[in-house]
């Protein structure tokens, strides 16, 4: 991001409503990350896309992250609605680990990522509301 000119940057520039709120969005996205690297289920390979259900579920994680950037895409091109912000950049991180943990067959990520989710969007929300 800084090495992007923008007239605007919202996202940048919100101010934290929330200290706690703040803290529980880092600690648990931090945690996502960490989880996915080190906790892997010991019935999983290391790639495996033997299944129907592995080959549907690593499929949405992939459009997710893709989406992700479509949605990077529109903001650094101006377009910096609540909607885009939360839609795109707000909700698609956490979803991407959610199905990744599915995909991986790893309970502890599915369940921190699903808690990632709900207060990064509540962050985000609280932090962009005016």
């Amino acid at each position: 991001m800084p090495l992007m000119k923008l007239t605007t940057n919202p996202i940048m520039e919100m101010p934290d409503k929330s200290v706690i709120l703040n803290i529980c969005d880092k600690v648990l996205g931090s945690l996502c990350i960490a989880i996915m690297i080190f906790i892997m289920n010991d019935k999983v390979n290391l790639f495996s896309l033997n299944s129907k259900q592995e080959i549907l579920l690593f499929t949405i994680a992939i459009v997710v992250l893709i989406m992700n950037f479509v949605g990077w895409s529109l903001y650094f091109n101006g377009h910096q609605s609540m909607a885009i912000m939360i839609g795109f950049l707000a909700v698609l991180p956490p979803l991407y680990y959610v199905f990744i943990g599915l995909w991986r067959s790893n309970t502890a990520l599915v369940i921190t990522s699903f808690l990632f989710l709900v207060t990064h969007i509540t962050n985000v929300w609280n932090n962009l509301k005016f």
